[in-house]
């Protein structure tokens, strides 16, 4: 992690989650999500590089601690779902998503391996 990112997410501030939680409590189903810009002017006031990624950082760390937030990149916005069927569509793009990163990490190995001989991974 580069210390540019270390420092938007330590600047973050810690009542951000609770924040975001209580604003998507009014945005429940699929059809009641809230516009990303929308969610961070009324959580951060303003919407910057900064707050973006502060915003989807702590909504990426509600979704690992259990709370069903979901989005969509084609019409966008964030909801807290309603029903099991809204999150079909998030999963499979997550799961599209974490092929294709699989995918590019297997090819740079493989192209360390020709070039230079195997990488050091940590």
């Amino acid at each position: 992690m580069n210390t540019v990112y270390q420092k938007i997410r330590a600047s973050s501030p810690a009542v951000l989650p609770r924040l975001i939680l209580i604003e998507l409590s009014r945005h429940i189903g699929e059809d009641n999500r809230i516009p990303k810009n929308e969610l961070i002017i009324k959580v951060m006031g303003r919407v910057t590089t900064t707050t973006d990624r502060q915003v989807r950082d702590a909504i990426a760390d509600l979704q690992t601690q259990d709370y069903p937030i979901l989005s969509d990149s084609c019409e966008g916005g964030y909801w807290i779902a309603s029903n099991n069927h809204e999150a079909d569509p998030y999963l499979a793009e997550l799961s599209s998503r974490i092929a294709r990163i699989s995918a590019k990490r297997a090819g740079i190995i493989r192209g360390f391996n020709r070039s230079f001989g195997p990488p050091t991974l940590f």
